[in-house]
């Protein structure tokens, strides 16, 4: 397919020697300006291509670099020329591609690929389908040949990175494992192999409304906004000038590797013409443009890579923190300058690099350092509860609990024997929490476990419920736990028969039996392994009998 005939259907497409040379502007626009940047980048492997001429063709299977400048209707002369210091804002415009419509299993040549190639190297492809497709996932190919070259054990692709644009337009790329790719959308893959064949197949494909974009239901098809990572990430940029700046991106999760690792991090890959260049070092002193590694209960840090192609005057400036606890201080550290800021309240560090002192850049100058900060200790002021006719009511106040704190509320129905968590509450920073039993046993011994900020468990006192006298009849059930069957035995003279009423966890009705003598046995040998309530009802004034609570194994 043509590049630039199908883009300029309805998109401004700028190239060297604008007009002359069959790009924009014509000269109806009112502008001979022929300085703009190009519109269309290729990839070579290495970096980013601006050879690409009116006439310039790419494979199906193939994909670019856009630079968009709005539609070919509004305000064209000030999207070109500057007025007033600024070009014109682009307006929201859907690009036009015309021709069949790709099917059935498409191959690409290895000609439009990097080459020399090599195992380790970036080619960059996009989705030559009218629909989402799969990409990573164990029921589809990504290779034609018999050594897995894009894929490991399985079919997976070891490494796929597409763009996440969804906080601004200078947001950076990230790794994803089975990645849905929407019709015209690109993506990179990293080489596994020096011979590379690389084959699109049928079975990628999913058709699925809610794999399109746009979400559930969507309709469709065309490429739409990736949902974004939710680790938690720092983003930083180092600026020279408005049109010079590089990031630098480090995300969190327990399950990455502080070393460098295929499928987590994102080398660092220079632009033509690129003049500042800022990564992020992982542990095992790798540069990386995207650093993925794991996020330390008490304090985390990782190195900055600054460097640039002249000396002068830089910017470290922060985009986002995102997810990150409040509980955690974000400091960006100048060993050169001994000298600190907080990213919490700051945003921007200016600093000089100069060549005569190697000390001033490299990637030794900066670290970003995370530590949690030094708050009030945990404290429960009070823990209590109080029968009612529909269940126990437990209530607890706390101090310094933050948004930091976890509570399990614990019950036991042998006497403190044993303990079961019969709810998990999140603290809320608000001082005050309940939980109302609506099953409770007869009676109910209640304890909370606490885990603060700094993973320090804690239990609190014990209390004792009862159901009030007169109300309820004594009701127990043995052995408890069992893993087939429990007896049950009501202390109290029977008119009418007994139905066994045994609620889930959730309180939704499982299992419901008939008895005409006060004691018996209730199979459970059918029931999933969990907490249950099981109730005594008679069948005559459909009055409850008892309650008690059991474990199935």
């Amino acid at each position: 397919y043509n590049l630039k005939a199908n883009l300029a259907n309805k998109l401004i497409v700028t190239g060297s020697g604008g007009s002359g040379s069959g790009f924009d502007p014509p000269g109806s626009w009112g502008t001979n300006y022929t300085n703009n940047g190009v519109t269309i980048l290729t990839y070579n492997g290495s970096t980013f291509s601006t050879s690409v001429t009116s006439s310039t063709t790419a494979p199906v299977g193939s994909s670019f670099y856009f630079y968009f400048r709005g539609d070919r209707i509004n305000n064209l002369y000030s999207k070109l020329t500057r007025v007033s210091g600024s070009f014109a804002t682009p307006e929201s415009v859907s690009a036009q591609w015309t021709g069949t419509l790709n099917q059935g299993n498409i191959s690409l040549p290895t000609s439009s690929l990097s080459s020399p190639y090599a195992i380790g190297k970036y080619v960059m492809l996009g989705n030559p389908y009218p629909c989402t497709i799969k990409v990573g996932t164990t029921a589809t190919t990504f290779y034609s040949n018999n050594s897995a070259n894009l894929a490991n054990t399985g079919g997976n692709l070891i490494t796929t990175w597409k763009w996440n644009y969804t906080s601004n337009a200078t947001n950076t790329t990230i790794a994803l494992g089975n990645a849905d790719v929407a019709s015209g959308e690109g993506f990179f893959v990293k080489l596994t192999t020096a011979t590379p064949v690389i084959k699109f197949t049928e079975d990628m494909k999913s058709i699925a409304a809610a794999d399109q974009p746009g979400g559930s239901g969507g309709v469709t098809l065309l490429m739409g906004i990736p949902k974004p990572t939710e680790d938690p990430f720092i983003r930083l940029s180092m600026i020279q000038d408005s049109a010079h700046a590089d990031l630098a991106f480090v995300r969190f999760n327990d399950s990455y590797s502080a070393n460098y690792a295929d499928g987590e991090d994102i080398d660092d890959i220079s632009g033509q013409g690129q003049t500042v260049f800022f990564g992020c070092m992982t542990a095992d002193q790798k540069e990386v443009e995207v650093n993925s590694m794991p996020l330390g209960k008490q304090l985390t840090s990782y190195f900055l890579s600054v460097n640039a192609s002249n000396s002068g005057l830089y910017t470290i400036k922060k985009l986002d923190i995102s997810g990150i606890a409040k509980a955690f201080d974000v400091f960006l550290l100048d060993h050169f300058k001994n000298d600190s800021l907080n990213l919490r309240n700051s945003s921007s560090y200016n600093f000089n690099i100069d060549f005569s002192n190697p000390a001033t850049y490299g990637n030794s100058r900066f670290e970003v350092v995370i530590r949690k900060k030094v708050i009030p200790p945990f404290q429960l002021v009070s823990f209590t509860g109080k029968n009612t006719p529909a269940g126990n009511q437990l209530n607890w106040t706390t101090l310094n609990e933050d948004f930091y704190t976890t509570f399990k509320v614990m019950e036991s129905t042998d006497n403190g024997i044993n303990y079961y968590a019969i709810a998990t509450i999140q603290s809320d920073s608000s001082g005050k929490y309940s939980y109302f039993d609506k099953h409770p046993g007869n009676p109910a011994m209640y304890k909370l476990w606490q885990s603060d900020i700094n993973d320090v468990i804690s239990y609190s006192n014990v209390v004792v419920l009862s159901l009030a006298s007169g109300s309820q009849a004594n009701f127990f059930v043995y052995p408890n736990p069992s893993s087939s069957a429990i007896q049950f035995s009501l202390q109290q003279a029977l008119s009418g028969n007994i139905k066994l009423n045994i609620y889930n966890a959730m309180g939704t009705l499982v299992k419901s039996t008939v008895y005409t003598s006060s004691t018996g046995q209730q199979d459970i040998s059918g029931l999933i392994s969990g907490f249950y309530t099981i109730e005594a009802v008679n069948t005559s004034n459909k009055r409850s009998l008892g309650k008690a609570k059991f474990l199935k194994q």
